[in-house]
């Protein structure tokens, strides 16, 4: 029973690095490159095999720690500039609709 929760413990933090790390390198290469070009292509396999490379060498508990931690502080980072933006893209139109008055 314990090896049980053991496995399904396991999928679910495989779940959790994989829903992690493949929007932030799809995410990255769709900034350097278009998406579905050759060089697209090509950028996502080899930061794929780089990803991999440093997966297989770091220690798993190194791998996560840093990860989550490092995708906490971006999290965090990522709402407060959404939240700027959506603040001043509010007051630009607030702006727009009192000049036009």
């Amino acid at each position: 029973m314990l090896l049980w929760f053991a496995g399904f413990f396991a999928v679910i933090i495989f779940c959790g690095i994989y829903t992690t790390s493949v929007p932030l390198l799809w995410t990255s290469i769709g900034r350097i490159e278009k998406e579905g070009t050759k060089k697209y292509k090509i950028y996502t396999v080899v930061l794929g095999i780089i990803g991999c490379v440093i997966a297989c060498f770091l220690p798993y508990k190194a791998l996560v720690n840093v990860l989550y931690g490092l995708n906490g502080y971006l999290g965090f980072s990522l709402v407060a500039f959404m939240l700027v933006y959506d603040f001043r893209t509010k007051m630009s139109k607030t702006l727009v609709k009192e000049d036009e008055e």
